[in-house]
């Protein structure tokens, strides 16, 4: 028969194992929050969103093709395609490479962008999530506009995402805000509830622990 103990612990463990991959998804400096300020022109079937604080969701909810301009400026550097037909991705714009690395830059060949690669990387549903370096602070120090002594929210910089659906151009602008001023519960929520999950489990194990020392005494009473 399984033990009532084994059953909490185990539990405890699920719970707290389920709930990393939420905090290591790009969400581990709570100090910084980015947002979306508007995506113009306005009325068009695209939905756009920061996920983790350091990826865009780009989805098509039309029946036009869109497509998603890269860190190029001038001319869109056409690097995503969701239409009707899937996902494409071109393995060999300039940006592809860039976005390799969710830290940093990566290093561009100086090649790139003379063969484009196109591979569908699904066919539905019509959307694509992508690390854009333009939406989260890569620096391991703080931003240097950044007053630590003040609290509250500090604008880092804005951002203006290009892309493309069917003939009409768009931009998703977004800000990045350092909100270190939050207060530390908020800020280190992760961390506490770890804590107590390991709390949680050490009582559990010293309880369990005691009432068998107390189930063992009594045997060995009713043995003599």
């Amino acid at each position: 028969m399984i033990r009532p103990i084994a059953i909490l612990c185990s539990a405890i463990l699920v719970a707290l194992v389920a709930a990393v991959p939420a905090w290591s998804h790009g969400s581990a400096n709570t100090d910084f929050e980015t947002k979306i300020l508007s995506i113009e022109p306005s009325g068009l079937p695209v939905d756009v969103r920061i996920v983790g604080g350091d990826q865009v969701r780009f989805e098509n909810q039309g029946d036009q093709e869109l497509v998603l301009c890269g860190y190029e400026p001038g001319e869109c550097e056409q690097w995503v395609r969701i239409g009707p037909k899937g996902v494409f991705v071109d393995h060999d714009a300039r940006s592809y490479f860039a976005n390799v690395d969710a830290t940093e830059y990566g290093e561009v060949p100086d090649d790139a962008g003379s063969n484009p690669d196109w591979q569908r990387v699904r066919e539905r549903p019509a959307f694509y999530t992508y690390h854009d370096h333009r939406v989260h602070w890569m620096g391991l120090s703080l931003p240097p506009n950044v007053d630590q002594s003040k609290g509250g929210r500090q604008t880092i910089f804005e951002s203006a995402l290009k892309f493309r659906y069917g003939t009409t151009d768009g931009t998703v602008r977004t800000r990045l805000d350092y909100v270190g001023g939050a207060p530390w519960a908020k800020r280190h929520a992760e961390q506490l509830i770890v804590g107590f999950g390991v709390v949680a489990m050490l009582v559990v194990f010293v309880l369990d622990a005691r009432r068998r020392r107390r189930l063992s005494g009594g045997t060995a009473q009713v043995a003599e």
